[in-house]
């Protein structure tokens, strides 16, 4: 059975594979979420199973993070700017909200020896490829989006942590737009944990 961390787990996507999780026998699943965007309501039908632990804070708090991590095996990092838009007045927020604290999760993973982190993507990595079907050997990545350049930013953070410190980072886009699964980086070591 294995222990996992979900950052965003109470957001749609999250709740729903926490409660897969929960249902397929996961020994420990904690969701880590600041609720900016998640919701309670969410993880309702799960809340008394004892394997749940759900941590209502902001991946920015360090300190926090690295407690509700530890002992985790694996990491799901589903948590970004939940409001897209908004990035058309304040640029950064993509930077702060996304690239930022992948780094943060990244960080915290490497520090604590996970094995495996799973990072979501999205099409925002492709830019505007019309009606196109791209799939995950797609190039040139040139994201239109403040959203889809941290998006692509955190695939190459995952990608870095994963060579330098042993891990295996794969990472997926978003069902939501039916992207398809973007490629695995492993490395030819073990995180030792």
């Amino acid at each position: 059975m294995t222990r996992w961390f979900v950052a965003g787990g109470a957001g749609f996507i999250g709740s729903h594979l926490v409660h897969r999780l929960l249902r397929d026998g996961a020994s420990d699943v904690v969701v880590y979420d600041n609720f900016s965007a998640g919701q309670h309501w969410h993880l309702a039908e799960v809340r008394d199973d004892k394997r749940l632990r759900v941590f209502e804070a902001d991946l920015s708090d360090t300190d926090a993070l690295q407690a509700a991590m530890e002992g985790s095996e694996q990491i799901i990092h589903l948590a970004a700017n939940p409001d897209i838009a908004a990035a058309v007045a304040d640029p950064g927020i993509d930077f702060w909200r996304g690239t930022f604290l992948t780094h943060q999760v990244l960080e915290a993973a490497r520090t604590s020896g996970v094995a495996r982190i799973i990072y979501m993507s999205g099409s925002g990595v492709y830019g505007d490829q019309g009606t196109r079907e791209v799939d995950e050997t797609f190039a040139p990545l040139l994201p239109i989006s403040t959203y889809g350049a941290s998006k692509l930013a955190g695939e190459a953070l995952s990608a870095a942590i994963a060579t330098s410190s042993g891990c295996v980072a794969p990472r997926f886009g978003s069902p939501m737009w039916s992207v398809r699964a973007r490629r695995t980086v492993s490395c030819t070591t073990s995180s030792g944990s």
